[in-house]
C-alpha cells in the first residue's frame, strides 16, 4: 500500500501553479461544497473540489482521484497512477486546444489504460495538472524505491 501523499505539499503545489475559483477550491475540514458520491478511507484528506454540473465534477484526495463524465464515474487511486499530460492536439479529447483554453488532463494508468479528465480552463487547470504531475512522480518514485529494495 502507497503512503498518502502530504496534503499541504499537494496545496502548496496547486496554489502555487494555479489557483482557485469558484468551481474549484481547496477543501476544509473534508467538507464538500456539493453532494457527490466519494468516500473517504483511513487516513485520507480531501484536497480538492471540482464542481461544474452533476456529470462533471472531480474530488482530488491525498490517497486518489475520482471524477465523473457523462460516461460515468471513475475512481483512480494514486498508485494506479503513471503520468500526467494535457491534451493539447486534442488526442483524447478530439479538441485542440490554445494553452490560455486548456481543460483536459490525460492521465496514463500502471495497466497502460489513458482517461481523460475535464477541469476548469485557466488557473484551475494549471493547478491540477502540476499537482497530479507531482502526485505521479512522487508516487513513480515511491515505487522504484521499494523494487530496489
Amino acid at each position: 500500500m502507497h503512503k498518502p501523499v502530504s496534503t499541504s505539499v499537494m496545496k502548496s503545489v496547486f496554489l502555487r501553479k494555479g489557483g482557485e475559483t469558484d468551481k474549484t477550491r481547496i477543501v476544509v475540514n473534508n467538507l464538500l461544497r456539493y453532494k457527490v458520491p466519494f468516500e473517504l478511507k483511513e487516513n485520507e484528506t480531501i484536497v480538492i473540489e471540482y464542481f461544474e454540473s452533476v456529470n462533471e465534477w472531480a474530488v482530488i484526495s491525498n490517497q486518489k482521484l475520482v471524477f465523473s463524465t457523462l460516461s460515468g464515474i471513475t475512481n483512480i487511486p494514486f498508485s494506479d497512477l503513471k503520468w500526467v499530460v494535457s491534451d493539447v492536439i486534442g488526442k483524447l479529447s478530439g479538441v485542440v486546444t490554445p494553452k490560455t483554453e486548456m481543460r483536459y488532463l490525460i492521465l496514463k494508468l500502471q495497466n497502460g489504460d489513458k482517461k481523460l479528465l475535464t477541469t476548469e480552463v485557466g488557473s484551475p487547470f494549471w493547478g491540477i495538472y502540476n499537482m497530479l504531475l507531482f502526485v505521479a512522480q512522487n508516487q513513480n518514485s515511491h515505487s522504484s524505491s521499494q523494487k530496489n529494495q
